[in-house]
């Protein structure tokens, strides 16, 4: 498929500056930010592994996945349509269509479109506020992207549970003040956190997102992972940062 046939006039392709992957995106939409980065980084896939995205946006996740990891295969579920065929036209631009899938599918009916236990890897980056808190967008993808709007943080935590192996685990990154929403989310899908990172823009401030890995069936007992910092004092990104978007560069 000469898939360069397939980007629309509003859409761009961008360089992920790593394995020489491109992405399309639709600058009007909403474009993938340092939270997928992050959060690929942070999940711990492991060789061969079968790894399952909610909530997939553009896809990015799992071309960072690929990326950066041997898992075997790799399938990303999204809603919105557009967005969907978005995703679905990066992975045929990559020529990954053998390695990711991209399904469209209500996270809300995942007992419908999830197998249960047929996964190795879950990672989720779920909308980020409550139904009704904040200002909302009039663009349609960025309020369904940010806001709870078809489902909420409970119903993306069971259906990372449902979709896990016994003893198998996730990753989700989500907004710090929403700490406990997470953490009893989790303990009632039978899911225990195992390690946290929170995020800070800058040392001296509070952290706004935190990073969480879950078992399922797992023990209690929870690793802290040592604060991740974004900035420097004078604005710059620090090297920890650098070094995840500038692994591509060195690597690719």
């Amino acid at each position: 498929m000469d898939s360069l046939n397939n980007i629309l006039p509003y859409e761009r392709v961008d360089d992920l500056c790593t394995k020489g992957l491109k992405i399309i995106q639709d600058p009007k939409g909403f474009c993938f930010g340092m939270d997928a980065v992050l959060l690929a980084h942070f999940a711990n896939v492991k060789k061969g592994d079968t790894v399952l995205d909610l909530g997939t946006g553009t896809g990015i996740i799992p071309l960072l996945i690929h990326a950066h990891t041997n898992a075997s295969h790799i399938t990303g579920i999204e809603l919105q349509e557009s967005v969907c065929d978005m995703a679905k036209r990066s992975i045929a631009l990559n020529g990954l269509e053998d390695k990711i899938d991209i399904l469209k599918g209500d996270i809300s009916d995942y007992r419908s479109i999830i197998g249960v236990q047929s996964y190795d890897y879950v990672t989720c980056n779920p909308p980020y506020k409550k139904s009704g808190a904040g200002i909302k967008t009039e663009n349609e993808k960025k309020l369904l992207s940010r806001h709870e709007q078809t489902c909420g943080l409970d119903t993306f935590v069971n259906a990372a549970s449902h979709a896990l192996k016994f003893g198998k685990r996730a990753s989700f990154i989500i907004t710090a003040n929403r700490f406990m929403d997470i953490i009893i989310a989790l303990k009632n899908a039978n899911m225990e956190p195992k390690r946290v990172q929170f995020v800070h823009s800058r040392i001296d401030k509070p952290p706004n997102l935190m990073l969480v890995e879950a078992m399922k069936n797992g023990k209690p007992h929870i690793k802290w992972m040592p604060p991740l910092i974004i900035y420097n004092e004078d604005g710059t990104y620090t090297e920890k940062y650098l070094s995840f978007v500038d692994e591509g560069r060195k690597n690719g």
